[in-house]
């Protein structure tokens, strides 16, 4: 599923994740894992891992060099990162309660 299509997933199937969310029965299906050929024979996955990548993704998203170079640059694993000011502009909370999902954090 690309970014594009996630809005009408959650628009349609929303109630049913919510349902389970709340009493505790969803499990998320794993991440499909796309490999790119390596010249040498071998492969490798397809992430955000390169800085590289994550300024260019950040980029594409609207956020100025700076923070996108910053936030992009940093050594910190997925759960530091999605508490940055980059991620906070790129996927505001007000984009998820656009969706009617509920806030999971607690935060405004």
């Amino acid at each position: 599923m690309t970014v594009e299509e996630l809005s009408g997933h959650l628009k349609e199937h929303w109630p049913a994740i919510r349902e389970q969310l709340l009493n505790g029965t969803y499990t998320p299906q794993p991440v499909k894992r796309v490999e790119i050929p390596k010249p040498n024979g071998g492969v490798r996955k397809l992430q955000w891992q390169r800085g590289t990548t994550r300024n260019r993704e950040l980029r594409k998203r609207g956020i100025a060099a700076q923070e996108a170079a910053k936030t992009a640059g940093s050594s910190d694993g997925p759960g530091h990162l999605a508490k940055t000011p980059a991620l906070n502009i790129a996927l505001p909370n007000a984009y998820f309660v656009s969706l009617g999902l509920p806030e999971l954090t607690g935060h405004g």
